[in-house]
């Protein structure tokens, strides 16, 4: 329900017909490994003094830098013989999954990699679109992680190697709240919908990005996301930049 482009109703209706896939998920998936070994690069690189500004302290940085990583994380279920916390593991176990662009043994990571700059500025920068931040949020109850990375990269896509234009990182936090009242319930009508015979009765909450362009998705984003890093290609202007933005 908090997706702009797709109802809960059409979720579940497309939920077993196959992916189809297209030019924007295409780019996305062949730009991946480019923003992993990025955001892996940027990690190690990045110094105390910066981290500190943007309230990451020098111990977690350190456990960042000295993380194990998975090079092909694969799609993750509910372990029944685990107790957790945030879901019904009795029946959500045969229900759930999440898949990982990054898996860590501290801090896992979130990719997205739009079309063009001005995707990136317009869903990234100021917030991170809700339903990709439901989708993190998903990922840490799953995981009973306190926080990971949310890393947004644009690459050219007319030069060989691309070159990166533009990149945000945001840490974000595991928000209990915003999970239990906002995201699991409806994820269990939709399981029912899906798996059972319930009917679909999800609000569509977000319905052409109001929940998105309001102000409790920006409360949402001050108490449980932090922007700590932004990159700009030096040779596009603020101009440039501000005409991406308006189309």
């Amino acid at each position: 329900g908090l997706s702009g482009y797709q109802s809960p109703t059409q979720l579940v209706a497309g939920f077993r017909q196959p992916f189809e896939p297209n030019k924007f998920t295409e780019h996305g998936t062949a730009m991946e490994p480019l923003t992993d070994a990025f955001t892996k690069e940027w990690i190690a690189n990045w110094d105390v003094k910066s981290a500190a500004r943007a309230g990451v302290d020098a111990e977690t940085l350190r456990s960042w830098q000295t993380q194990v990583t998975t090079k092909t994380p694969g799609y993750l279920t509910l372990d029944e013989r685990v107790s957790h916390p945030y879901f019904d593991t009795e029946r959500d176990s045969r229900w759930f999954g999440a898949s990982l662009d990054s898996e860590g043994s501290v801090i896992d990571c979130e990719y997205k990699n739009p079309w063009d700059l001005s995707s990136m500025f317009r869903n990234y920068y100021k917030i991170i679109d809700p339903a990709y931040f439901a989708q993190m949020q998903w990922i840490m109850a799953m995981r009973q992680r306190t926080s990971m990375l949310f890393v947004a990269t644009s690459y050219s896509r007319d030069t060989q190697p691309p070159v990166l234009l533009g990149c945000v990182i945001w840490h974000v936090r595991f928000n209990e709240e915003f999970f239990r009242k906002a995201i699991y319930p409806l994820a269990v009508l939709a399981a029912g919908s899906i798996y059972g015979s319930l009917p679909v009765c999800i609000p569509h909450t977000n319905k052409d990005h109001k929940f998105r362009d309001s102000g409790a998705h920006a409360q949402l984003m001050s108490q449980s996301a932090t922007k700590i890093y932004f990159y700009k290609k030096r040779d596009t202007s603020d101009e440039e930049l501000r005409l991406l933005h308006s189309q």
